[in-house]
C-alpha cells in the first residue's frame, strides 16, 4: 500500500469490528475482572478528548478494562512504546504511522481520532510589538514576519514540529534557517517558558493557547481549524493505534479499547455538553472553555462511527 492510498484508508477506517459489538458490551464485560492497560498519550489537549471521554465517562470499564494512563509528552517516544512493548495503545498522528510503516515498523492503526492539524500558532506580548503580526494579516504574511523568533514545540518529528515546518516550507523557505524551534515537551512548558521570557512564542494544541492568551501574555496568530493554513486543510490529526503484537496478544482489550473509542464518539456527536463536561473535568475546566469556543467547527473534527465494510482491522 502506497503512502497516498494509506492516507485514505486511514481517513476512510471507523473502528473497524468495534461497531458490531456495541449493543453486547455489558454482556461482553459484565463478572470479568478488569484487564490491565496502558495507554501513552502525547501530551494533552483538544485533540485527545476521546480518551478523556472514554476514561471519565466510564467507557473503559464497562468494557473490562482499567487505563494505566501515562504521559509520554512526544509522538514518537509514543511509537517507541507500543513498538517495545511497553504501551499497549496510544492516540499517535497519522505521520508517524506512515513513517513506521514506510520503515517496516509492526504499528497498527485502527481508526482516525481528530480529523484535522490543530496545533495552534501563539505569540507572545512582545514577540507581536517585535513581528508586527496581527490576527487579521494574511497568513503568508504572517509566517513570514516569524523568521528570527524562537517557538517552542514538542520534541524533534513530532506532529507539532513537523506542523510548524510545514508552515514555513510551504511558503519557500527553510525552517532550520529561519526560525529558532525549542523542544519543550508538554504545552504547560511551553507556557511557561514563554512567561519566562525564554520563548517568544509555541505550538500546541487547545486549551493552552486559549489559557495563555485569557492570562494576557499574547495572542493566538495561526487557528488551523480555522482553515487558515490551506496546505493543511483535510489531513488526519491522530490515530488511535497499537502493536501487532497487542493486536494478536489481546484481541478482548483490543475489542473493548476499540468500542470505548466507539462509544466516545457517539457521544461527542449526539450529546455534545455530556462530552463537554467530561473533558471540562479531565483539566480542571480549562478544556470546557476551550471546547465552547471552537464548538462545532471542534466537533467536526472527531471522526463520525460508521462501520467498516473491512472483515477485521486493518493492519497497516
Amino acid at each position: 500500500m502506497d503512502k497516498r492510498n494509506y492516507l485514505k484508508t486511514m481517513a476512510g477506517t471507523a473502528l473497524g469490528l468495534s461497531l458490531s459489538g456495541l449493543a453486547t458490551t455489558a454482556a461482553f464485560a459484565q463478572g470479568k475482572p478488569l484487564r490491565k492497560v496502558t495507554l501513552a498519550m502525547a501530551g494533552d489537549g483538544l485533540h485527545i478528548s476521546l480518551m478523556h471521554i472514554a476514561n471519565l465517562g466510564g467507557y473503559f470499564k464497562e468494557e473490562g478494562l482499567e487505563a494505566d494512563i501515562v504521559d509520554l509528552n512526544s509522538g514518537p517516544r509514543s511509537v517507541a512504546a507500543l513498538s517495545g512493548g511497553s504501551a499497549d495503545f496510544a492516540p499517535i498522528g497519522l505521520i508517524h504511522g506512515i513513517k513506521a510503516y514506510a520503515e517496516g515498523g509492526d504499528i497498527v492503526l485502527v481508526t482516525t481520532l481528530f480529523d484535522a492539524l490543530n496545533p495552534l500558532i501563539f505569540l507572545g506580548n512582545d514577540a507581536l510589538k517585535k513581528s508586527g503580526i496581527t490576527p487579521d494579516m494574511p497568513i503568508d504574511e504572517k509566517v513570514k514576519r516569524l523568521q528570527g523568533l524562537r517557538i517552542g514545540t514538542t520534541s524533534p518529528g513530532s506532529v507539532v514540529d513537523t506542523v510548524v515546518r510545514t508552515l514555513f516550507k510551504a511558503r519557500g523557505m527553510d525552517p532550520d534557517k529561519v526560525v529558532r524551534l525549542l523542544p519543550l515537551g508538554s504545552g504547560a512548558n511551553m507556557m511557561a517558558a514563554l512567561e519566562k521570557g525564554a520563548t517568544d512564542g509555541f505550538a500546541w494544541s487547545a486549551p493552552i493557547p486559549e489559557i495563555a492568551q485569557a492570562k494576557g501574555l499574547g495572542k493566538v496568530i495561526i487557528n488551523p481549524l480555522k482553515g487558515e493554513a490551506p496546505e493543511m486543510r483535510g489531513v488526519p490529526y491522530l490515530s488511535f493505534g497499537t502493536s501487532k503484537a497487542t493486536y494478536d496478544k489481546k484481541p478482548e482489550e483490543m475489542l473493548g479499547f476499540s468500542r470505548a473509542i466507539a462509544k466516545a464518539i457517539k457521544l461527542t456527536h449526539d450529546k455534545p455538553e455530556d462530552a463537554k463536561s467530561l473533558c471540562a473535568a479531565a483539566s480542571q475546566a480549562s478544556s470546557k472553555a476551550s471546547s465552547t469556543r471552537h464548538g462545532k467547527p471542534a466537533r467536526r473534527r472527531f471522526p463520525r462511527h460508521r462501520p467498516s465494510r473491512r472483515p477485521s482491522l486493518p493492519v497497516l
